[in-house]
């Protein structure tokens, strides 16, 4: 994607969600967004996590994506 750390750090919650959205749809076709476009905030959350659960996320670290934090992110 030809990120920078900067461009990274320059982009709004939105675009970190979306950019995190991109990259787990590129590394699961079930995780495209196309196939959860109506799901809330918290769903969004539920599913990603689990999803990054399975790659080897830590479990005990309940991330919260819906407000786009950089660090989260």
């Amino acid at each position: 994607m030809n990120l920078t750390l900067v461009d990274f750090d320059d982009k709004s919650p939105y675009e970190l969600i979306e950019l995190l959205n991109t990259v787990v749809g590129e590394l699961d076709e079930e995780q495209k967004k196309e196939k959860h476009a109506n799901e809330t905030p918290d769903e969004h959350n539920e599913r990603v996590g689990g999803f990054l659960t399975i790659l080897g996320f830590p479990a005990e670290h309940k991330p919260n994506f819906k407000h786009g934090d950089k660090k989260t992110v």
